[in-house]
C-alpha cells in the first residue's frame, strides 16, 4: 500500500471551475485520483488516493473547465506514505538507537552499547586494580627469598637478627626496600624481632610470606639454628615462585586458545548478522499489506517474518556473555581466581563493541532506512488537455 494525500489552495479573480488530478506517464487518469472545485469560492482543495502503485512516473496538475479562465495562484503539498524496506514486525520506536556520528552511519549511543559498557565498567576497573595490587605483591614475593638468604648469611657471620636487618636495609631488594627499611626502623625503636617480622608479614599479606615468617618466628622463639630455617624458608619460597612462573608460561598457550575461539565465535556471529539474517528478512518481507507477507514456505516448513534487530540483539547479548565466560575461565586457569580473568572479559567486550558498531550495526539491520524521498523528474513537462474524468 502506498497512500497519497494532496492538500492545496487555489486562488482566482473570479469563480473558476477546475479539476485536480493525477495522471500516469501515458497521460491517462489514475482511477479515483481526481477532484473538482471552484476557485474563488472554495479555495481549499484536496485529494486522497488509497493506493498509488509505487515505481511509476506520475503527473499532478490542475485544469480549468474553460480555456478562457485562469487561476492566479496554487500551492499544494504532496504526501506519500511509502514502504521504507523495514518489515511491519520491526517496531523499533521503543528502542533507543541514538543519533548518527557526523555524516557516518555509526550510532555510538545505540542502546546495545550501554549493555556492553555496563558490564565493562562493572568488571574491568576492579579487575585491573586487583591485578595491579597482585602484581605489586608478586614483586615483593620475588625478592623475599633473596632477603631471607642474605639474612641467613649475616646470621652465620655472627651478627644478631637486629643488626643483620639494619645492615640489609641499605641493600637493594626492589619492591621490598620500603618493607626492609620499616623493619630496620622498628628494631631501632626497640621493638622485638619477633614482633617486627609479624608486622612485616601482615603488611605484605600473602600466604607465602606469612607461612615463611611463621616458621622463622617459631625457630627464633625455640632458639634453634635459625640460619638453616632461613635457608629452608628461602628455598621453599623460591621454589613456589618458580612453579607459579611455570604455570603462567604453560597457561599462556591456553589463554591464546581462548582468545582465538572467541574471535572465531565473534566472526561467525557477525557473518550471520550481516549475511544470513538479512537474506531471510528480505526473502519474507516483500508483498502483502504494509510490505510484510508474514513469512515464506519452504516445502512443509514456514519461515515466519523476522526482525533483524531482534536477532542482532540476541547475538550481541550472546557475544557479551561469551566474553564474560571466556575471561573468567582464563583467570581461573592462570591464577586460580575467576576475578583475575575479568580483565580479559573487559577487553573482549570492547572488541565486540567495536566490531558490532563498525560492521553489524548498519541501518538495514537496526531498522533505520535511508530514504531518498520522491524522485522529481527533470524532463520538460508538456501540458495537455485533461481527458474525461
Amino acid at each position: 500500500m502506498q497512500p497519497v494525500t494532496i492538500t492545496c489552495t487555489i486562488d482566482a479573480k473570479e469563480p473558476t471551475p477546475y479539476t485536480i488530478a493525477i495522471r500516469d506517464k501515458w497521460k491517462n487518469n489514475v482511477p479515483g485520483a481526481s477532484s473538482r472545485g471552484i476557485a474563488g469560492l472554495d479555495d481549499e482543495c484536496g485529494l486522497t488516493v488509497a493506493d498509488l502503485e509505487p515505481g511509476q512516473r506520475y503527473e499532478f496538475g490542475v485544469w480549468t473547465d474553460d480555456r478562457d479562465q485562469y487561476i492566479d495562484r496554487m500551492t499544494f503539498t504532496f504526501t506519500v506514505e511509502y514502504y521504507d524496506g523495514i518489515p511491519d514486525n520491526m517496531n523499533n520506536k521503543s528502542l533507543w538507537l541514538g543519533p548518527t556520528l557526523g555524516n557516518s552511519q555509526l550510532r555510538p549511543m545505540i542502546f546495545l552499547n550501554f549493555f556492553g559498557l555496563t558490564f565493562f565498567l562493572f568488571i574491568f576497573p576492579a579487575s585491573y586494580y586487583a591485578e595491579r595490587v597482585a602484581l605489586a605483591r608478586n614483586e615483593k614475593e620475588e625478592k623475599f627469598p633473596d632477603f631471607l638468604r642474605d639474612l641467613a648469611e649475616y646470621w652465620k657471620g655472627g651478627l644478631s637478627m637486629t643488626v643483620a636487618v639494619q645492615t640489609l636495609a641499605t641493600s637493594e631488594y626492589g619492591a621490598l626496600n620500603n618493607e626492609v627499611r620499616k623493619m630496620s626502623s622498628q628494631l631501632s625503636w626497640g621493638v622485638k624481632f619477633g614482633d617486627v617480622i609479624h608486622l612485616f608479614a601482615e603488611r605484605v599479606g600473602t600466604p607465602l610470606v606469612k607461612r615463611a615468617i611463621s616458621l622463622i618466628s617459631e625457630a627464633d622463639r625455640a632458639g634453634g639454628k635459625i640460619s638453616d630455617i632461613l635457608i629452608t624458608a628461602a628455598n621453599d619460597s623460591r621454589e613456589i615462585k618458580f612453579l607459579e612462573g611455570e604455570r603462567q608460561r604453560a597457561i599462556g598457550s591456553y589463554i591464546a586458545v581462548i582468545w582465538t575461539s572467541y574471535g572465531v565465535f565473534l566472526g561467525v556471529i557477525v557473518v550471520l548478522a550481516k549475511v544470513f539474517i538479512p537474506a531471510i528478512a528480505d526473502s519474507n518481507s516483500g508483498g502483502g499489506e504494509g510490505g510484510d507477507s508474514g513469512g515464506q514456505n519452504i516445502g512443509n516448513m514456514q519461515i515466519r517474518a523476522i526482525d533483524p534487530l531482534f536477532f542482532l540483539t540476541i547475538f550481541y547479548y550472546g557475544v557479551t556473555m561469551q566474553a564474560m565466560g571466556n575471561g573468567a575461565m582464563a583467570g581461573l586457569m592462570a591464577t586460580g581466581r575467576i576475578t583475575s580473568g575479568f580483565k580479559h572479559s573487559g577487553m573482549m567486550i570492547v572488541l565486540a563493541i567495536l566490531v558490532f558498531n563498525f560492521i553489524a550495526f548498519s541501518p538495514d539491520l537496526i531498522g533505520v532506512q535511508v530514504l531518498d524521498g520522491l524522485n522529481q523528474s527533470s524532463e520538460p513537462y508538456a501540458p495537455t488537455r485533461l481527458s474525461t474524468v
